[in-house]
């Protein structure tokens, strides 16, 4: 005679865990999307700036050092500006001579922007050629190269610009003012 099956026990009820509540200052902090601007000689505006500042206005940080710095460095993404100087900066201050953007969110694809005495290259090869242009590799990067009227830095907005806006993974974008010596960025 077969052995009757053992009765299941009823499921025990786990509680639904308690959401943590997050002052409303925090969640819209949160919420709202930060950026960073870097522009001529370089002044730099920080992603947290408007947080240290209580009258509102962004802080601006001036760069005169020369060399490879950290404008975003995280375990996914990666984000160097180079600086140096160029016949037009004064005192030996520096510009945005180049910026490089990599890391886990690229899988580790590299993408160079140099201004306009140089390329635009994607693991080395050059990208963006022509104006206007565009370039793209599926869930990775798409990016255009095109003349534009959207100034990063407002004193030279009398001035005819070249830009390429590229929209990479995790929802970062990058506008980058393509000069003839020096970089205007915007990361957000």
């Amino acid at each position: 005679q077969p052995t009757p099956a053992p009765t299941p026990a009823p499921p025990t009820q786990t509680p639904a865990p308690t959401p943590a509540l997050i002052p409303e200052s925090q969640s819209m902090a949160v919420a709202a999307r930060s950026e960073c601007v870097i522009w001529g000689d370089p002044h730099a505006r920080g992603f947290d700036s408007h947080l240290s500042n209580r009258s509102g206005e962004s802080l601006v940080a001036s760069i005169f050092s020369h060399g490879d710095f950290w404008l975003v460095k995280s375990d996914p993404i990666s984000i160097q500006g180079r600086y140096g100087s160029t016949q037009w900066t004064q005192n030996g201050q520096s510009t945005t001579r180049a910026i490089a953007v990599g890391g886990p969110f690229l899988q580790n694809h590299s993408l160079i922007v140099h201004p306009l005495d140089g390329h635009v290259t994607w693991d080395g090869k050059r990208i963006l050629r022509d104006m206007p242009s565009a370039f793209e590799v599926d869930d990775l990067i798409s990016a255009r190269f095109f003349e534009t009227s959207a100034h990063i830095d407002i004193g030279m907005s009398s001035r005819p610009v070249v830009s390429i806006d590229i929209k990479l993974p995790l929802g970062v974008n990058l506008t980058v003012n393509r000069w003839s010596k020096h970089l205007d960025v915007r990361i957000s």
